[in-house]
């Protein structure tokens, strides 16, 4: 790139000098160096980003997992701001929804985009592609590097409206980062990039827009935070940004060493007004009582101020100026990243839980300003990711949590959250979903400003539904980037990654709370009636929102119980001012006297109201039943690799309104006899509690298991709830992978075990009808090839047959081999005698041939069966029993062998191992079976006789 767009000379490791007076000040510099691009249109398409790199190439990392050593630490149970049910508010769909990058997307894609007043600018992993705000393309994708100094990722895009320019940044070539900004406001016209070279790698960078300042946060093992000079950059290449490095003081890593650990401070980032020059940016860090090195006592959000001075960089400085406490949360997940659950294979996805999302939004309103914040936690410590969300305040010199709360509102995992808040007050929130049985897809959800706290009260709408899940490694993400739209201040605009068929894929999405309309209204909420013992004079009350931005009175509304009557009232209690909420109740109350459930619909109907979605509210009220006993959930099993005998655990829910005891509880898999047994304790009302059956179902055989659970309480007035059916699959861990760029095996050979193969779809083949004898006690030789270099071979030999492939079980651990390679392992005396399943696994990367079940990105995994046997060293006429051998000259020997009843395979090993001779033989020839070893080489010979269920070796001295 460098022959057409290099306009000036290098400045090579330019240190601004000064007298420190900041004990967190480290150093300033100016840019290695400098360049003003082509207008983009006239640079060519870069195809390969990688030149000689066939697969997705893989970014690296330096993230870690937190130790966590703080046994008491909270919560000792589930998340206590946990929202566990979908709001009832009618969302409304996105309004713009489109494909973003997705050829040769990089391992992770870390996508991230920001709208402009008429463009949407996606960067990703490692390629740029520029869309009008309908999505159509107008200019890629091209590689980062047609615009920055590489195409190493980690790219941030951000739209300075206050500036009317863009900013795009990426890693540099080694311990660098590279920034352009665009020249004017055309994302498609010419930008002047600056390269600076730093003393560690700056991993995972966050970016935060100030008045005086462009703010960088990275994960790094030196300074943590830096500050580039926003003016100077505005001026392009005639401007000489300084780039200030500061380290954040009291930043406890939760690692457990002296080296410091993962960790992801995120800088706050302005939106709608631009600061005064008197506010100065905080940056916001979040702390896990459970970790390494945090002192006990809650989990917290540490908060520091940076302060920037351009005329005397050495007064910079950052000091930590609050501890938040919060409501406690569990970010504890799998040490090795195997986080997010997905369907059909055992392949995990990274929940990303150590750090806070991109981006912090900052704005300002009259009597307060607000940040928005948002993490991955883990809601009832099973791995169920939900995103734990902020909205901070500061009224004065303090910030404070305004609300926060946890939503996982089903059993569906959900991370990779961004959040903002829109001009009027609402939040939108964007997120990945995935589980056992959805594949990783893109929601979203929101409340409104007048809401009640602490709630996302829309239901959850789509952007897209996955398809595919992710194979070959459990990067996912890494990053997802909400921004608000500078035209209105209202439309979020979200990128982040989903799975289709195809494979891993991006997406682009806006979406609107705030309403554009005259008149607008709906309903918000029905407070009264509540689910419990009704009457037949139960008041009917509402809140009514004005959505609209004129003020409202005199409008209909109405409510609908079970289909029946609409009861319509005129309201002429107000006015309701814009975006504000009034409390209504009917004065034709209902009579809901009768045990059963009431399906109200409540509306609002109005002539000039033209958005028909926020309307209608649709609630469930139940006068509650005395006697109302049911299963709502089957916690155990779950769908798994090798399941045997277990244990079914369900939870059982009083729904009723009387204490219970003394009922049936019953499990039935696909339809068998029903197991039931007797729940003995007491069950008060509204209370829930799980219940261990003693019998255990069995789920050996490998497949699909439907398990139906259910309560039988005599009485029960309510047998809707009484049920609940599960499907569960029993899988024996067939790792998914590409070997279609050679990984695998090609050939894989062992005992008289030979099989040369090619790639089978999916990376997995099961060759277990091929069988080879090994004897105990001695050394195998294992021979492998391979089309791809370097390759890495594990094998594993399930010596105890429970079709899992323990640690101690691993003969052969990541060999390494370019082509062709001949290894060995030893097979212990006590070896396990008769057959086992055995598993070989190649590829690529050493990590992947760790884990035996675990899928791969590229590789082959193949299953294979052994015999081991044992040697007999038996020279004697009476051999194994009842195996006779007479010996002749000219070394003729004859076995009888007629006590075998079935058919055998005979086969004859030299002392290497390897088979020189074999033979089936039929039952009726089993009585003189003549062994000539006239012809071969003097040694020991081990002959083996193997039926389908009898097996013996006897050995014979040439």
């Amino acid at each position: 790139m460098k022959k057409y767009l290099f306009l000036f000379p290098l400045i090579i490791g330019t240190f601004l000098n000064a007298q420190s007076t900041s004990e967190t000040f480290n150093w300033s510099i100016l840019p290695d160096t400098v360049y003003v691009t082509k207008p983009l249109k006239e640079i060519p398409i870069i195809e390969d980003l990688f030149p000689g790199e066939e697969k997705a190439h893989v970014y690296s990392n330096n993230m870690r997992r937190n130790k966590f050593t703080n046994s008491n630490a909270l919560p000792q149970g589930n998340d206590p701001q946990w929202q566990n049910e979908m709001g009832k508010l009618q969302n409304r769909g996105p309004i713009a929804n489109w494909e973003g990058v997705n050829n040769g997307l990089g391992f992770p894609p870390d996508p991230s985009g920001a709208a402009g007043p008429n463009h949407y600018v996606q960067m990703v992993n490692s390629r740029i592609q520029i869309f009008d705000k309908q999505g159509n393309s107008l200019y890629g994708p091209n590689a980062l590097s047609s615009i920055l100094s590489s195409n190493n990722g980690d790219p941030i895009v951000m739209y300075d409206k206050y500036a009317d320019r863009w900013f795009l940044s990426g890693f540099g070539q080694g311990n660098s980062l590279s920034f352009a900004m665009s020249n004017t406001a055309d994302p498609t016209g010419t930008y002047t990039v600056w390269n600076y070279s730093l003393s560690s790698f700056p991993d995972y960078p966050k970016y935060g827009l100030w008045h005086d300042g462009y703010y960088v946060t990275a994960n790094t093992g030196g300074p943590d935070c830096y500050i580039l000079e926003r003016d100077e950059m505005l001026l392009g290449a005639a401007g000489s940004p300084q780039f200030i490095s500061l380290t954040i003081p009291s930043l406890i890593t939760g690692s457990g060493t002296n080296t410091g650990g993962f960790h992801s401070v995120v800088p706050a980032s302005a939106d709608f007004d631009l600061p005064p020059v008197t506010e100065k940016l905080n940056l916001f860090y979040f702390e896990d009582d459970a970790w390494s090195g945090v002192p006990t006592g809650g989990d917290r959000i540490k908060i520091w101020e940076v302060t920037a001075d351009w005329n005397n960089v050495s007064n910079s400085s950052c000091t930590q100026i609050q501890t938040l406490n919060v409501a406690p949360f569990d970010t504890q997940f799998n040490s090795n990243w195997d986080d997010i659950t997905q369907p059909g294979t055992s392949q995990k996805l990274d929940g990303v839980p150590g750090a806070f999302m991109y981006r912090a939004q900052f704005t300002q309103w009259p009597n307060h300003n607000t940040v928005m914040l948002n993490h991955t936690v883990d809601v009832n410590a099973t791995n169920q990711a939900g995103i734990r969300w902020y909205e901070l305040r500061n009224t004065g010199s303090t910030w404070t949590v305004h609300q926060q709360s946890t939503y996982s509102p089903d059993n569906h995992s959900r991370w990779l959250g961004s959040i903002s808040m829109d001009n009027q007050g609402n939040i939108g929130m964007a997120y990945s979903l995935s589980s056992g049985t959805q594949y990783p897809s893109i929601m979203y959800t929101g409340r409104y400003a007048t809401d009640p706290l602490n709630s996302m009260t829309l239901a959850e709408d789509t952007i897209i539904i996955g398809s595919g899940a992710q194979t070959g490694g459990n990067r996912f993400g890494d990053y997802a980037h909400m921004t608000v739209d500078p035209e209105d201040d209202q439309t979020f605009w979200y990128t982040g990654e989903y799975v289709d068929a195809g494979g891993r894929s991006t997406r682009i999405a806006s979406f609107k709370l705030a309403s554009s309309d005259s008149v607008d209204l709906g309903i918000t909420l029905l407070s009264n009636p509540n689910n419990g013992v009704l009457t037949n004079n139960e008041a009917i009350t509402i809140d009514i929102k004005n959505f609209g931005y004129s003020v409202q009175n005199n409008f209909d509304v109405n409510y609908q119980i079970n289909n029946g009557p609409i009861i319509t009232e005129s309201y002429t209690n107000g006015p309701i001012l814009s975006g504000q909420t009034d409390t209504y109740t009917f004065a034709q109350s209902a009579d809901l006297s009768n045990i059963g459930i009431y399906d109200f619909k409540l509306f609002t109907t109005h002539p000039n109201d033209l958005n028909l979605t926020n309307d209608t509210l649709h609630q469930e009220i139940v006068h509650l039943f005395p006697n109302d006993i049911g299963v709502t959930i089957i916690n155990n099993p779950s769908t798994d690799n090798n399941l045997m005998m277990e244990t079914v655990t369900v939870t059982i829910e009083n729904f009723g309104t009387t204490s219970q005891s003394n009922f049936n509880v019953g499990f039935q898999i696909n339809g068998n006899t029903p197991i039931v047994e007797n729940f003995s304790n007491s069950l008060a009302a509204g209370a829930s509690t799980t219940f261990n059956f003693s019998t255990q179902g069995d789920f050996t055989n490998l497949g699909t298991y439907e398990v139906m659970a259910f309560t039988g309480l005599i009485g029960d007035q309510n047998l809707t709830n009484d049920t609940v059916i599960r499907v569960i699959e029993n899988s024996n861990c067939s790792p998914i992978s590409n070997c279609t760029f050679g990984d695998g095996l090609t050939r894989f050979a062992l005992g008289d075990l030979n099989n040369p193969s090619g790639c089978t779809p999916g990376g997995y083949t099961d060759y277990s009808i091929l069988s080879t004898d090994l004897i105990v006690g001695y050394t195998q030789s294992v021979t492998v090839e391979s089309n791809a270099n370097p390759q890495y071979l594990s094998v594993w030999i399930d010596f105890n047959d429970n079709f899992f492939f323990e640690p101690t079980e691993k003969v052969i651990a990541a060999f390494s081999f370019n082509s062709q390679g001949t290894t060995t392992f030893s097979l212990a005396a006590n070896a396990a005698l008769g057959e086992h399943l055995l598993r070989a696994k190649a590829s690529d990367q050493i990590s992947d041939v760790n884990d035996a079940c675990a899928d791969m990105q590229y590789g082959e995994t193949q299953d294979y069966s052994v015999n081991l046997v044992n040697d007999l060293k038996v020279e004697s006429e009476n051999v194994s029993n009842e195996i006779k051998v007479q010996s002749f000259v000219n070394h003729l020997y004859i076995l009888d062998a007629k006590h075998l009843s079935d058919k055998v395979n005979l086969k004859i090993f030299n002392n290497l191992g390897q088979v020189v001779y074999q033979i089936e033989l039929p039952s009726t020839a089993l009585n003189q079976i003549k062994i000539d070893l006239s012809n071969y080489a003097e040694g020991a010979y081990l002959v083996s006789l193997k039926t389908a269920s009898q097996s013996a070796i006897v050995k014979l001295i040439r």
